[in-house]
């Protein structure tokens, strides 16, 4: 779900121009504080909607939807799905990680960043791992 960039939160106090002039100061909504800070709270929750599977074929490890749309994903099929305990949920993983980078991850979407990858192949976020696959714009999503 998008949040037009027209939309604005107004910012608590006000600027003072150089005509001593009180302006009030406004940020597009979609990279406020409280705005990041709600979608984070809410980001771990839709991980229960994925699962980790197996490929059979190739062996990799990868998170898939288990729905799509309002069907069953017709591809988990061709997976071995991880059985995960609470400590080992896709939910839990994604709270662990949110504690460690939340305040990296809120200041990089506020900075207005264009590419996903980039923002995490730039940044500390996915040190150790290989960059895969083509970026993805945020304006794809």
């Amino acid at each position: 779900e998008g949040t037009s960039p027209s939309l604005r939160y107004q910012k608590k106090g006000y600027i003072l121009e150089d005509n001593k002039n009180m302006k009030e100061s406004y940020i597009e909504m979609r990279r406020s504080d409280v705005f990041l800070d709600d979608v984070m709270d809410r980001l771990c929750e839709k991980m229960n909607d994925y699962a980790r599977g197996i490929h059979i074929d190739t062996g990799e490890l990868e998170v898939l939807p288990l729905v799509i749309g309002k069907n069953m994903n017709p591809v988990l099929q061709e997976y071995k799905l991880v059985q995960d305990g609470d400590l080992e949920s896709l939910e839990f993983y994604c709270q662990s990680v949110l504690s460690e980078y939340a305040d990296d991850m809120i200041n990089l979407f506020k900075a207005g960043g264009k590419d996903i990858l980039d923002m995490c192949f730039g940044t500390e976020l996915c040190s150790g791992y290989e960059r895969k696959y083509n970026p993805i714009r945020f304006d794809e999503l």
